[in-house]
């Protein structure tokens, strides 16, 4: 039995969780961090920045991971929101490529080292309270909840880069701040009894988290993740082009861009916020793969459209595309956090984030080569780029249909 002292903190966790995962997801700057780029950078610039955020996940994902199984779950979370903080201050007063690089760079650690601690923390605090049934509902408010800080963070970004876009970080900024205090009174989840052939050797570490992908059920969704992180990016890192051709197409002010890109993220984010809540009773209802796979058909059909016109109606659309990400990120969470021993969970889900990630650079990377101009300017080369995304789709789904049956992800554990 826990002491009192102990079981208070967790207590604590398991109360303040859900408002810093909110925090950290409030993310003023995300209707108009290409705007902000490109205000200040050439378009080629703003696209290598991409660039050089993913190349810092890439060397930050894993050993964020393996720092938050071996050394803790609550200091990770502390990095977490401090460099966050770090790099959202950088952000607000960059004028240089070096300097937004580097706040990319800060940018990338943050979110690298909250990654997969989150989901870790929040099943470790349940589980040291004896709680772990509470885990599947939880992580469906905590998935609703931060979808809703984020549709309030984009329309407030929206609203503020109508004014002046920089000032869409100070708010980001004031929320992570806030995050970081809500960290410093976590308590560290009590330590689970290490199996025998624990060893804090760090490639002994990935080597048995990998050995899970013999689970059919991890494998399987270890392959959906990939897909899913890809298609999810896309409408991410083109709406934003999408919008600005519409309302060339429109003859719609060019000011007004912050505020249609805020609008649309705040609307999407409230669809997602939505849908979430009910994701893992969905899962109940029709089974985990079921749902994940409806999740790629939607976002396919998004970028399908996306490619095929250019129409204000589309604009609105795409209110729908964060339902994939709202569907599918509770289940995951579910289904993989169990099956994977607490001093490997974090660095594992950070293997299945990196890889995700990864394949995500490597295709925008293959997008931008399509066109003759090596960009998003135009609607020739904006809908050729989005069709071979659309075909990304077909691809996906064509691997994982036929494999899903063989997962067994919803069998007794």
């Amino acid at each position: 039995m826990l002491p009192p002292s102990s079981r208070s903190g967790l207590e604590r966790n398991a109360s303040l969780y859900p408002l810093y995962a909110s925090l950290f997801a409030a993310d003023f700057w995300l209707p108009v961090f290409f705007l902000y780029f490109s205000e200040s950078l050439s378009l080629e610039a703003a696209i290598l920045l991409e660039s050089i955020y993913f190349a810092a996940v890439f060397l930050l994902e894993i050993p964020s991971g393996y720092f938050s199984d071996v050394i803790g779950r609550r200091i990770t979370l502390v990095i977490a929101a401090a460099t966050t903080a770090l790099a959202y201050g950088l952000f607000f007063f960059a004028t240089t490529f070096w300097q937004f690089a580097l706040a990319q760079i800060l940018l990338a650690g943050g979110i690298a080292f909250n990654r997969g601690t989150d989901v870790s923390f929040h099943f470790d605090t349940l589980a040291s309270l004896e709680r772990e049934e509470e885990f599947a509902p939880r992580e469906a408010l905590v998935a609703r909840n931060t979808f809703a800080a984020s549709a309030i963070a984009s329309l407030g970004g929206g609203v503020i880069g109508w004014f002046s876009l920089s000032w869409a970080y100070a708010a980001s900024l004031l929320a992570a701040l806030g995050a970081l205090l809500i960290a410093l009174r976590f308590t560290e989840p009590a330590a689970h009894e290490r199996p025998a052939s624990y060893s804090r050797d760090f490639a002994k570490q990935i080597g048995r988290s990998l050995a899970h992908l013999r689970d059919p059920a991890l494998a399987w969704i270890f392959l959906f993740s990939i897909f899913w992180v890809v298609l999810n990016h896309i409408p991410y890192e083109f709406y934003q082009p999408y919008i600005r051709l519409v309302e060339a197409k429109e003859g719609w002010s060019g000011r007004s861009t912050p505020l249609v890109a805020g609008l649309s993220s705040a609307g999407a984010m409230l669809v997602g916020a939505f849908v979430a809540a009910r994701s893992t009773k969905l899962c109940q209802r029709i089974g985990t793969a079921p749902t994940m796979l409806i999740s790629l058909v939607i976002q396919g059909a998004i970028i399908g459209v996306m490619s095929l016109m250019l129409d204000a109606w589309v604009v609105v659309m795409l209110f729908f595309r964060v339902v994939p990400r709202a569907l599918a990120t509770a289940p995951i969470n579910v289904a993989v956090a169990p099956r994977v021993e607490q001093s490997l969970r974090a660095t594992y889900l950070s293997l299945q984030s990196l890889v995700g990630r990864l394949a995500v650079s490597g295709v925008l990377a293959g997008l931008w080569l399509l066109p003759k101009d090596h960009s998003a300017s135009t609607w020739d080369s904006l809908s050729v780029m989005l069709r071979a995304a659309s075909v990304i789709a077909v691809v996906g789904l064509g691997l994982l249909l036929p494999t899903a049956g063989l997962a067994r992800i919803d069998r007794a554990e």
